[in-house]
C-alpha cells in the first residue's frame, strides 16, 4: 500500500534512486482547493529555494567576510608589579595603609 507514505518510503520499497535535484524537491505544490496547509508549505519551500540559492551563489563568489578566519585576540596585560620587601608590606599594613616617612 503506498497511500500515506512520504516519497523516501516508497523509493525505498521500489529501490529507486532519488534523482531530484534540491530545487526540484523545493518546487511549489499546486493548491487547487485553496487549502491553508499548502500555502503554508509552499511558503516553507520558498524560503528553503531562497537559503539554498544564498548557499550556492556566496559558495561560487568565494570565501566571504565571515568566512575569513579572525586574528587571535591579544593576551590581555599583566598586572602592575609590586617590587616592595614583606617586610614594607607588612609595616604599610600594620599602620592602616599610612606610609611610613624616611
Amino acid at each position: 500500500k503506498i497511500e500515506g507514505k512520504t516519497p523516501e518510503e516508497i523509493r525505498q520499497t521500489f529501490h529507486l534512486p532519488d534523482d531530484l535535484t534540491e530545487e526540484e524537491k523545493l518546487e511549489p505544490v499546486k493548491n487547487g482547493a485553496d487549502d491553508p496547509r499548502i500555502r503554508l508549505l509552499n511558503r516553507l519551500y520558498a524560503r528553503k529555494r531562497k537559503e539554498l540559492h544564498h548557499r550556492k551563489s556566496s559558495t561560487l563568489e568565494g570565501p566571504q567576510l565571515d568566512d575569513v578566519p579572525k586574528a587571535p585576540a591579544a593576551p590581555p596585560p599583566l598586572p602592575p608589579s609590586d617590587n616592595r620587601s614583606v617586610d614594607d608590606l607588612l609595616s604599610f599594613i600594620e599602620n592602616d595603609g599610612k606610609e611610613e616617612s624616611t
